[in-house]
C-alpha cells in the first residue's frame, strides 16, 4: 500500500506528465502548419519564380 508522500509524488509526476503532453500536442500542431506553409510557399516558388513578372 503506498503512502501519502508516495500518492503525492505520484500526482506531482503525474500532473508533470500530463504538461509535457501538452506541450508535445501544440508542438506537433506548430510544425504541421509549419510544414503546410513551407509547401505553399515551395509550390509557389516553383510555379511563379519571384523574379520573373508574369
Amino acid at each position: 500500500m503506498p503512502t501519502r508522500k508516495q500518492n503525492a509524488i505520484a500526482r506531482k509526476m503525474e500532473s508533470r506528465v500530463e504538461a509535457l503532453e501538452n506541450e508535445i500536442t501544440e508542438v506537433c500542431a506548430a510544425l504541421a502548419t509549419m510544414e503546410t506553409v513551407v509547401k505553399t510557399n515551395h509550390e509557389s516558388l516553383i510555379t511563379k519564380p519571384p523574379w520573373r513578372r508574369w
